[in-house]
């Protein structure tokens, strides 16, 4: 049922008209981006539904066989222990860039930020017209 609204010809725009991205404006370039993860997003979810239906249909009857092979079973065993290894290695590859990458820029703080400069600035005008206005 779920898989319905996946079909863009049953309720959705027309998607054998192209659509135009106008250029010159700054957020049309966003708006790529968005459309992108969207699309990378909705086949994500596909493949999840369908991977969803091909594991209920193993358990049909006609699809199930009566021997159990040895060869099989180590090889799943195999492939959950490299599934395992290789999520494991991804989730902390992820989690060392988004704490490691930050720390490359920490020391360039000063170099690229000039909030204490236009902060010592704006201290100097205001100063000198209250100096003004109270010598005047």
């Amino acid at each position: 049922v779920s898989m319905i609204f996946d079909i863009s010809f049953m309720a959705g725009i027309d998607v054998t008209e192209p659509f135009y991205v106008n250029r010159d404006s700054g957020s049309s370039q966003s708006n790529v981006i968005v459309v992108r993860a969207t699309r990378a997003t909705k086949l994500g979810a596909r493949a999840g539904r369908i991977s969803r239906v091909l594991k209920i249909l193993r358990f049909l009857p006609f699809l199930m066989k009566s021997e159990d092979d040895k060869r099989v079973k180590m090889a799943k065993v195999i492939s959950n222990q490299l599934t395992h290894g290789l999520s494991t290695r991804v989730a902390f590859l992820t989690i060392a860039i988004v704490v490691i990458m930050p720390l490359f820029t920490m020391f360039a703080y000063p170099e690229e930020d000039d909030s204490m400069g236009a902060w010592t600035q704006l201290l100097a005008v205001d100063a000198t017209a209250f100096h003004e206005a109270w010598t005047s």
